[in-house]
């Protein structure tokens, strides 16, 4: 059977800049996955930052995936 590839990944993150880098904190469970597998990612956040924040702390950062 192959794999799903889903249309869309829907993400909740505690922060986000504008260039879409997030923070996650606690148990992302399957995200990582599913954003990888998903042709397009949708994140909502708590809280919109300058991207210096973001990168304040890169252990719990995310990036936007190139494609």
């Amino acid at each position: 059977m192959p794999a799903i590839k889903p249309d869309w990944a829907i993400v909740h993150a505690q922060r986000a800049s504008p260039e879409g880098d997030v923070h996650l904190w606690g148990n992302t469970g399957i995200t990582d996955p599913a954003v990888g597998a998903a042709e397009n990612i949708l994140v909502t956040a708590e809280e919109i930052v300058d991207p210096d924040i973001i990168k304040s702390d890169p252990a719990e950062s995310r990036s936007p995936r190139s494609k």
